[in-house]
This record gives C-alpha cells, structure tokens and sequence, in this order.
C-alpha cells in the first residue's frame, strides 16, 4: 500500500476507480494518510469499486460526482467520514459500502435517489451514526417513513429526517452569509426545517457564509467555485 499519500486528483477521464470484485483490493485501501480526494470538474466516473478508501482513516470528508452509479463492497469501510452525501444518480451501494465508519453522524440521500432500497448491511457497524436525510420523492420510492428506527441499513437507533425545502442560491462572484441569510429568510423557513441549498453561479463562497444556517443538511456545489 502507498502509505504516505495525503492527496489525491482524480482526472475528469477516469469513469472506473478499482474493480467491482468483493475479493480485490482497493486502488486507494489502507491509505491512512489520505486526508483529501479532489475530483476534477466534469468528472465522468461511474464507478467506485470494492474496498476503494478502505481503511483511509484520515477521509473525514468527500465530494462524490453526481455522474457515480455504483459504490462497490466495503467502498468506503473503515474511513474517517464524518458525514457522506450519496448523490442521486447512485443506483447501487453495495453491502458494507460504509462498513465500520465509527465517526459517521449523518448521511444525505440527495435529491430523488436512482437507489430502489438501502443494503440491509450498507452502514453495518457505523455505531455514531445517528440521522439520515432524504426526500419524499425518496422515502415513498423506499416505502419508509420519516423519524426514529429500530433499524436501517444495518444501524439501529436511527432517524430519518425529511428534507422539505431546498433553496436554490443563484449569482455572480462570492456568496456571503448576508446573501444565504436573505434567500432563507425569504421563504420563511423555520428552526427545525430541514433544508437543502442549491448553489448556482457564484464563483467564490466566503468562509462564514453558512455559519449561521443552523438547519442547512446539504449544499449543492456547482463546478464554478473557484475558492471557498
């Protein structure tokens, strides 16, 4: 294993990371180290094969193309994630795709997700994971309810929130807190609505700009940013 990477760009030709075989290894499995994965603009990737972050203990975060269709076996097991959105395009995650990451709290099901059910052992062993995010569109296509579950996707104690509103942001150079603050205000979300941003435009997002959005769940970033 290439121990010692602590980065890695992903080029917009690659559509396939590894192999979707339960048995092989993964291209970037056991990098400790490995603290950033930057996928460049107009990604094409497809596929996230078996075991691919396993073992990247220092991933606490990470930006999945909305081109990805597949998240092979135990894709991301044993990473530092502390959160993890699935875009919509996701049609299957595999069994134990996030096997054992024990600093995961929340996952987002972004938009209306291609996935037809959740893996009963997707999230097996990830004991702080506490909340998860979708849409209606979603949980109908699931047949679940939103609220507290005896289990989902192999972790018990769960809360499905809904997430009723999404806010699209659109404009020209940086996004600031005020110009959050104003669109959210706008249509009168409250404290305890869950909501999504969709930003569409700016080019840059200032470092306090959702500092204040105490009920944001998901943002949306477009590949216009430049600098956040």
């Amino acid at each position: 294993y290439a121990t010692n990477i602590v980065q890695v760009t992903i080029p917009n030709t690659v559509t396939t990371i590894g192999e979707n075989n339960n048995n092989s290894y993964g291209s970037f499995q056991e990098c400790a180290k490995l603290n950033k994965v930057i996928f460049q603009d107009d990604s094409k990737l497809t596929i996230i094969g078996s075991s691919t972050f396993q073992g990247c203990t220092a991933l606490k975060s990470i930006n999945i193309p909305p081109t990805v269709t597949h998240i092979g076996h135990s894709g991301f097991k044993q990473a530092g994630l502390t959160s993890i959105t699935i875009p919509p395009s996701v049609s299957e995650l595999s069994a134990y795709a996030f096997m054992n990451c024990v600093d995961l709290e929340t996952v987002t099901f972004e938009g209306n997700s291609a996935l037809s059910d959740v893996n009963t052992y997707v999230f097996n062993g990830c004991t702080n994971l506490k909340t998860i995010y979708a849409t209606s569109t979603t949980l109908n296509k699931w047949n679940i309810d939103p609220g507290p579950k005896k289990s989902f996707g192999g972790v018990e104690g769960v809360t499905i929130v809904l997430i009723t509103k999404t806010v699209t942001i659109s404009g020209t150079g940086t996004l600031t807190q005020d110009i959050v603050t104003s669109n959210i205000n706008n249509i009168n979300i409250n404290n305890t609505t869950p909501i999504s941003v969709v930003i569409e435009g700016f080019k840059e997002i200032d470092e306090t700009a959702f500092q204040n959005a105490q009920n944001l769940v998901q943002v949306t970033i477009p590949n216009t940013v430049t600098t956040i």
